[in-house]
């Protein structure tokens, strides 16, 4: 059995190492949700989110993008899912329940994307990122000749 558990160890940490390295190809800056996987696994939700190595892909993903002097930014994770991305309105919904669909705007998409959405516009809001939009937009002024 422990051939076998090591195997599956194995592959699961390549996943990881590959999928930071794709995305960390892909994008200077990600956000992801700050999680308290420690919290989840003394939920019923323990097996899924421990067998998923949650953690360990955020370390791995963390380390890489450092040493490549790119950005994770971790953001509060409650009502990503429950709130409208379009309105804001707060929409609540079962774990089971996979759509979200807004009755204040009419905004329909799938829960995760809803999230996901949600996500990108909390960490717009970091002080990192509003720091680098602000000296581009005085680089930006700068730059302008005069009329």
């Amino acid at each position: 059995m422990g051939k076998q558990h090591k195997k599956v160890v194995d592959k699961r940490k390549d996943f990881h190492f590959k999928t930071a390295n794709i995305l960390l190809k892909k994008y200077d800056v990600i956000a992801v949700e700050d999680l308290n996987v420690k919290g989840l696994a003394r939920t019923r939700l323990a097996k899924s989110v421990l067998d998923a190595g949650w953690s360990s892909f955020l370390s791995i993903l963390t380390n890489k993008a450092e040493n490549a002097g790119l950005l994770v930014i971790p953001v509060k994770a409650s009502g990503t899912s429950q709130d409208c991305s379009n309105c804001g309105l707060k929409v609540p919904k079962k774990l089971h329940d996979r759509w979200h669909d807004c009755p204040n705007c009419g905004c329909s998409l799938d829960r995760d994307h809803n999230a996901a959405i949600n996500i990108k516009h909390r960490a717009e809001g970091h002080p990192v990122l509003k720091a680098q939009l602000t000296s581009e937009a005085i680089a930006g002024v700068a730059e302008k000749p005069a009329a």
